[in-house]
Order: C-alpha cells, then sequence, then structure tokens
C-alpha cells in the first residue's frame, strides 16, 4: 500500500519512530565528534609541548656551547669548575627535556630522535668533562713554564755574578755558548707561545729544534770547565731549560687533547642535536595539525548529518 494512502495518525506514527531514530543517530554521532575533537585538541596540546621542550633543547645546547668556549679558554682552574658546572647543567636540562617530549610524544620515530638526542647531551657532557680535564692539565703547565722561567732568569745573574770575579782559560768560548743558548731558549718560549695563539702546527717542530740546540749550547759551554762555581751555575741553567722543555711538551699535549675534543667530539655533536631538535618539533605541528585537521572534518559532517536529519524529517512529514 502507497504510504500517501495511510492516515494521518499512522504517518505521524512512522514519522515520529524514524525521526527519533534520525535523532538519536545524530545525538550519538554529535557524542562522538565531540569527544574526537576534545582529543584533537588535547593531543595538539601536548604536542604543543613538545614543541615547547624541543625548543627548549636547543636552548640548552646554545648555553652549553657557550660554556664549552669558556671552559676551553679559561684562565684559571676556578674558572674552568665554574664554567663546567654550567655546561655540566645545561646538558642535563638538555636530557630533560628530552625525557619530557618523550613522555608526551605518540610517534615512534620522534620518540627515537628523542632517545638519540638524550644520548647525545649525556656525550656531550662527558666529552666537556674530559675538555676541562686537559685545560687544567695545560692550566697547571703554566705554572711550570713560569717556575722553570724564573729559575732560569735567577741562574742567569748568577752566572753573571760568578763569571764577574772568577778568572777562567776559555772565557770567551764559554761566554759565546752560553749567549747563543740563552737566544735559542728565547726563541724557543716565543715559539711555543705563537704556537699557543696561532695554533700553527709547523711551530710545534721549530719549537723543540730551538730547546735541544739551546740545551746543547749551555751543556759545550760547561764542557773542560774547572771552576765549580760557573759549573754549578751552568747546571741550574740546563735544570730551568729541561723543566721547561717538560712543561712546554705538556702544555702542548694538553692543547692538541683540548682541540680534538672540541672540534671532532664536542662540535660534531651539538650539530648533530641542532639538526635532530627542528625535526622533533615539526613533527609535533605536523601531528598536532593533522589532528585537529581530522576533528574540524568531523564536526562539518555531523553538521552534514544534522542537514540531513532535517530534511528527510521534513519530507515524511
Amino acid at each position: 500500500m502507497h504510504f500517501m494512502n495511510f492516515s494521518v495518525s499512522t504517518k505521524l506514527a512512522i514519522a515520529s519512530g524514524i525521526s527519533l531514530l534520525l535523532v538519536a543517530g545524530m545525538v550519538a554521532n554529535e557524542h562522538f565528534s565531540s569527544a574526537s575533537l576534545e582529543q584533537a585538541y588535547a593531543d595538539a596540546l601536548r604536542q604543543q609541548k613538545v614543541v615547547e621542550n624541543a625548543t627548549a633543547g636547543a636552548t640548552a645546547i646554545r648555553k652549553a656551547e657557550v660554556a664549552m668556549r669558556d671552559t676551553r679558554l679559561a684562565g684559571t682552574t676556578a674558572q674552568v669548575q665554574g664554567s663546567l658546572g654550567q655546561l655540566l647543567g645545561a646538558a642535563s636540562d638538555g636530557r630533560e627535556r628530552m625525557e619530557a617530549a618523550r613522555r608526551l610524544s605518540t610517534d615512534p620515530a620522534s620518540q627515537e630522535r628523542m632517545d638519540k638526542v638524550a644520548a647525545m647531551f649525556d656525550e656531550f657532557a662527558t666529552r666537556s668533562t674530559a675538555l676541562a680535564t686537559v685545560r687544567n692539565e695545560y692550566l697547571n703547565q703554566q705554572t711550570v713554564l713560569t717556575e722553570a722561567a724564573g729559575r732560569w732568569n735567577k741562574g742567569w745573574e748568577q752566572l753573571e755574578a760568578t763569571l764577574g770575579y772568577t778568572t777562567i782559560d776559555n772565557r770567551e768560548d764559554v761566554e759565546s755558548n752560553l749567549r747563543e743558548g740563552g737566544r735559542l731558549f728565547m726563541d724557543a718560549r716565543n715559539a711555543f707561545w705563537d704556537l699557543m695563539t696561532s695554533g700553527n702546527m709547523q711551530l710545534e717542530r721549530r719549537m723543540n729544534q730551538l730547546i735541544l740546540t739551546a740545551m746543547a749550547s749551555i751543556r759545550q759551554a760547561k764542557m773542560g770547565l774547572a771552576d765549580t762555581a760557573v759549573s754549578g751555575a751552568i747546571d741550574q741553567l740546563l735544570t730551568a731549560v729541561g723543566s721547561f722543555k717538560t712543561g712546554m711538551e705538556a702544555s702542548v699535549k694538553a692543547w692538541k687533547a683540548a682541540n680534538e675534543t672540541v672540534t671532532t667530539g664536542l662540535v660534531p655533536l651539538g650539530k648533530q642535536i641542532d639538526e635532530i631538535l627542528p625535526q622533533i618539533a615539526a613533527a609535533a605541528e605536523q601531528s598536532a595539525e593533522a589532528g585537529v585537521a581530522h576533528a574540524t572534518a568531523q564536526m562539518t559532517r555531523t553538521a552534514g548529518i544534522r542537514f540531513a536529519v532535517g530534511a528527510v524529517a521534513f519530507v515524511i512529514l
């Protein structure tokens, strides 16, 4: 029987039943859509926290790199300890930021990046501690060099005073060798400081040659001397030059180790962290945008369903 032949009461009953079903479906769809939208915005807020932690991680590595520079250039062991403390604090903060971001993230690829960056912050701290150790060694050797230079000056003054009242047969040869040894020693010291300031590694070989030749000249001055006072004064010079040589070699070794730690360890680590953190932030932003877009689309579909329900009800009635 055709629907239009039904009585008005029958039509109303059928329309009411269909309308109730449609409204129930619409209410259910509305509920799930609202829940989906709420979840999407909650996820977006979490992803925003991930972005904030990634940004804070970038700030942490900047602070760590500044502290690394201060550690490398520190002029006292106290300054080394102070800058190292700042560096370790920044590295620890960077790791904590990555751990916080990981707890908020649901993206396996991003979590892997966060774990990697956290491990890099740990390695940055470890290598920075090594940098502080060799910097302290370098600074300790500067004390050795200063003391050796002081002994040289004192020994030279004593030698000049001794030669002033002592009669020796080969004075001209002795004084010539001593002057040559003193000049070479000064040149070796200058080459050392030039190496430390310029980083020109060719100066290391020249520095070593100069100080060895200086010691040979001073020893030559001592050969054949019968006067024990002059011989003793020359021994003080040789001791001073030997101490300076030891301190100089140890300083260069520590300086090289510091440079290697920075150039092959800390700088590359900082660059890698800088490269990965934007990837973490970008992935979080994309995830948040995609979630909100999906929820918005679902709300649009809900509005369409409402319209459809109204249209059906109108046709029925």
